[in-house]
């Protein structure tokens, strides 16, 4: 959330891009991942989230950016590099929401309108967090509703599209190589 050169992180999420196990290829976004800082899929965890947050501060500060907005960047051994930046809501937003039992859009109502910001710690909502995960199932045709169902996942069609919400680890993320692309917001 950032509102007069000031920002508060609200979360930072591993992206899924290209997963086949979702009918997905290429760049093609197909969910996000919100674990403890100590998740192994966070190489370097804390020191990616200082570097991640070092970002935002300098992007909220120099373009002096309202409301929640977000940061994708690729994370090589804990050093974020930025992809992009996006002044609006993310996809990933809702997987923090879920992982912190909170919604967040009055906050970003009250930093475009008065400039408030939220008082949230997000690096001690990390330490205890659960693992939410968040798929945007585009091919369901090959994929095992089973691989959900014992997580008590939740469905829910989108036109051509499923989105399904676990809310335990499902077990060992697969490392497509050293280089994570990762959604940090503010």
């Amino acid at each position: 959330m950032a509102a007069d050169g000031q920002c508060v992180p609200l979360g930072l999420s591993r992206q899924l891009v290209g997963d086949p196990n979702f009918g997905a290829s290429g760049y093609r976004y197909c969910g996000s991942i919100l674990a403890p800082l100590i998740d192994p899929q966070f190489a370097h965890g804390h020191a990616l989230f200082t570097g991640a947050t070092a970002l935002a501060r300098c992007l909220a500060s120099e373009f002096r950016l309202v409301g929640i907005n977000g940061l994708d960047f690729i994370a090589r051994d804990g050093v974020p590099y930025a992809v992009e930046v996006n002044p609006r809501w993310s996809a990933s937003v809702e997987v923090a929401e879920r992982a912190f039992g909170t919604r967040f859009f009055a906050a970003h109502a009250g930093a475009c309108r008065t400039g408030e910001l939220p008082a949230f710690d997000l690096a001690t909502s990390l330490c205890d967090a659960p693992v939410v995960g968040k798929a945007v199932v585009y091919d369901a045709t090959d994929f095992d509703r089973r691989q959900w169902d014992w997580l008590g996942g939740v469905e829910f069609p989108v036109g051509h599209m499923r989105v399904f919400f676990a809310t335990r680890s499902y077990g060992p993320v697969t490392r497509y190589s050293q280089e994570v692309r990762l959604s940090y917001f503010f």
